[in-house]
């Protein structure tokens, strides 16, 4: 079983017979909310937040109400975060962050955050609200230092796309986030999860099979015994 830490709705999707998903839901675009049930169904999970490009879209009242609404079956609070080429004021894009973290945090679930050239921001604020959910940021691709600030914090990491870029500079350090549980994602991209699974596999020097067993640990480590009414992730 492949697991695909953070996805986005893109057609039809398929029953989780060998990949179960974790789609991101926007709480402004109704329309792909209107599938969890059939996301559910077919033995995927979701969550939902507002992102930052979506700021001025809804009030986080109204996005509260709708996390609310699917409290039962939610995964995960996100995706939210700060992204540093909006043309929204830093503070205001720092106070939406916080109101979803202490949602995450009263809801005892995990927080799902995009980020981009924010995360001296994220340490900061992570070492401030001093969470007991696990924060997992979504779409690493920066630097080792970076990387290091972030574990050391017990911010977790999801890889995506760069890691199969050999030019990346991710590759010679991925071991290092290997140490910490870790997720592999696509984000949506035109790229398989298998083949994260299995650049994985080379640069850990393990089977593709030991990666999905790690991976699915981490899962429930992060978020409990996973069943979306489909398949159980076991």
């Amino acid at each position: 079983m492949y697991l695909d830490h953070h996805t986005h709705i893109s057609g039809m999707p398929s029953k989780a017979a060998e990949i179960m998903r974790i789609y991101s839901m926007d709480a402004v675009h109704i329309e792909d909310l209107k599938h969890i049930p059939n996301l559910r169904s077919l033995g995927h999970g979701f969550t939902i937040g507002l992102h930052p490009m979506s700021y001025h879209g809804m009030s986080f009242d109204l996005v509260s109400t709708i996390i609310s609404e699917h409290r039962e079956h939610i995964l995960g609070i996100g995706e939210c975060g700060l992204d540093t080429r909006l043309d929204i004021p830093r503070k205001e894009q720092i106070e939406l962050f916080i109101k979803h973290a202490e949602l995450a945090m009263d809801m005892h679930l995990p927080l799902i955050i995009h980020c981009v050239r924010s995360h001296d921001d994220i340490v900061l604020l992570h070492r401030t609200l001093k969470p007991s959910n696990p924060w997992i940021m979504h779409g690493f691709n920066r630097t080792e230092q970076i990387a290091n600030s972030l574990l050391d914090q017990g911010i977790l990491l999801s890889i995506g796309k760069e890691l199969l870029d050999h030019r990346h500079p991710i590759s010679s350090f991925f071991r290092k986030i290997a140490e910490y549980p870790f997720f592999l994602e696509t984000d949506g991209k035109d790229i398989a999860i298998q083949s994260l699974y299995q650049r994985a596999s080379e640069l850990l020097d393990m089977s593709i099979e030991e990666i999905s067993t790690i991976l699915i640990q981490h899962a429930r480590q992060v978020y409990g015994t996973i069943n979306f009414n489909g398949p159980t992730l076991e």
